[in-house]
């Protein structure tokens, strides 16, 4: 379904609520002004169809349109001349009156700003003519005590309403907006730290590295024969592989290290307060257990097996900036590759900086 569709539908539904709520609300204000004065069976049946059967009908209405959104601002607009109308049909009763054209206002703040209250107020003013020149009631301005009491449920539920709508939208942008956070600091094919995402993490741990003179170690991995994976068994089977392998990773390392995702078949682990030689048994213990995982089907004679090869550069005041520090460890994964793959590499900082 197209997203103008969907938005279109959700803003129907979030308003169907208050509508019913307020329709239903109004109908004792309504009431109790029209027992007091000569109303026709036709004004009645007018009233009771309005506080039944609009508010299910204008949702039918906007859901089956061509543009939701728009079909429901119409909607809205409806609501105001109605009210507009039925404020003409009680003489301007204050009270009620009022009531009714402030909270189809407090609808049109919240679906369109004061832009759409204005047209609001627009249509609340023609419904008022309409009602006055079909309708001809005299005016009573003056509001009973049984007319107060008559307004205080629409005064008290009807805000709530709106409130509650406006508490389940609110929760519904704070889960979209972590939600596109995530988005934007996760790789969506591993679940590890984006490159993006990543290498801000990076910058923040060499400044703290440099500031407090704090151990660290990166490390660049390379998973060995995953071509042969993708050749073999098909991207699908890959990208497979990469999963298990990020999850692997995920559940051998500490909470506050940090995994990332290059690319491809690379991986980067930032080891906060960690030194090389601890580096590396971490990498033992992930070789170890990589071991163990193949691609390829239960009865494949060919089952590939995938190892890895790994470059570790321990944090070095000598750094200039993080630039130095990746190409330390980029160095020292093309001296594990190089030298038979399936091994770890300890970066020498002078010997990257020389």
């Amino acid at each position: 379904m197209p997203d103008a569709l969907t938005r279109g539908h959700s803003f129907a539904r979030r308003l169907w609520l208050p509508r019913a709520v307020g329709l239903l609300l109004s109908l004792s204000c309504i009431v109790s002004v029209q027992i007091t004065q000569p109303v026709s069976v036709g004004l009645w049946i007018l009233l009771l169809a309005n506080a039944l059967l609009w508010s299910p009908l204008a949702y039918l209405r906007a859901v089956r349109a061509r543009d939701p959104y728009r079909a429901e601002l119409s909607n809205l607009l409806l609501d105001c001349g109605s009210a507009g109308f039925w404020v003409a049909s009680m003489g301007f009763n204050l009270l009620p009156s009022v009531t009714l054209l402030a909270m189809t206002s407090l609808n049109m703040l919240g679906a369109g700003g004061l832009v759409f209250w204005r047209r609001g107020l627009l249509a609340q003013l023609a419904g008022i003519l309409i009602g006055l020149v079909v309708l001809r009631h005299p005016v009573a301005i003056q509001t009973s005590t049984a007319q107060i009491y008559a307004c205080l449920p629409m005064i008290v539920a009807y805000p709530w309403a709106l409130g509650l709508v406006s508490f389940r939208l609110a929760q519904q942008l704070s889960r979209r907006k972590q939600e596109l956070e995530l988005i934007s600091k996760q790789d969506g094919m591993t679940g590890l730290h984006n490159r993006t995402h990543w290498d801000q993490l990076l910058q923040r741990e060499f400044a703290r590295c440099k500031r407090s003179g704090a151990e660290a170690s990166l490390l660049m991995i390379d998973l060995d024969n995953f071509k042969l994976v993708n050749d073999r068994f098909g991207h699908q089977a890959g990208d497979e592989m990469l999963r298990q392998f990020s999850g692997l990773l995920a559940r051998t390392i500490r909470a506050s290290d940090l995994a990332g995702r290059f690319g491809g078949d690379e991986f980067g682990i930032l080891l906060p307060d960690t030194s090389p030689e601890r580096a590396l048994d971490l990498i033992r213990r992930l070789q170890q257990r990589l071991h163990e995982m193949q691609a390829g089907g239960p009865g494949d004679r060919q089952n590939v097996r995938v190892g890895l090869s790994c470059g570790i550069a321990g944090f070095d005041r000598t750094y200039d900036d993080v630039a130095h520090w990746l190409q330390a460890a980029d160095f020292a994964l093309y001296r594990a590759k190089a030298q038979g793959r399936g091994r770890a590499e300890v970066a020498d900082p002078q010997g990257v900086l020389a």
